[in-house]
């Protein structure tokens, strides 16, 4: 079988990959103001700003996948952190949480995506 991760103990420094839910055209608009999901973070930030056009906002490192539960954006952090750091991290920086896989598409987006940022890296 082929091995695309590897397990390690969560005392480990690991980069890590942060996930949130993409801009939706379900959301309510109530006199111009959008009404999100409830599962759906408000983004402060105006260049992560998720819209029809952006739905993952506008930094280059989110990278969306579409789902047949709708679109879940992930963007891969670089720097190390242990655990409970990169909950924390993905929380305060992106509004978003800790990458947590499903399914076997979601497993081979994550790992592509991956696998195409530490070859572009280089």
């Amino acid at each position: 079988s082929h091995k695309m991760f590897n397990v390690s103990t969560c005392s480990d420094r690991r980069k890590f990959i942060c996930q949130m839910p993409a801009f939706s055209q379900d959301k309510i608009s109530v006199d111009n103001t959008i009404v999100a999901e409830e599962k759906v973070k408000i983004v402060k930030s105006e260049s992560n700003e998720l819209t029809a056009e952006f739905p993952c906002g506008k930094d280059p490192l989110f990278c969306p996948l579409k789902t047949s539960q709708g679109t879940v954006c992930y963007r891969l952090q670089n720097e190390p952190y242990y655990w409970e750091q990169a909950v924390e991290e993905c929380d305060a920086q992106y509004q978003s949480d800790l990458t947590s896989l499903h399914s076997k598409e979601e497993v081979n987006f994550v790992y592509e995506m991956v696998m195409y940022f530490f070859v572009f890296l280089i």
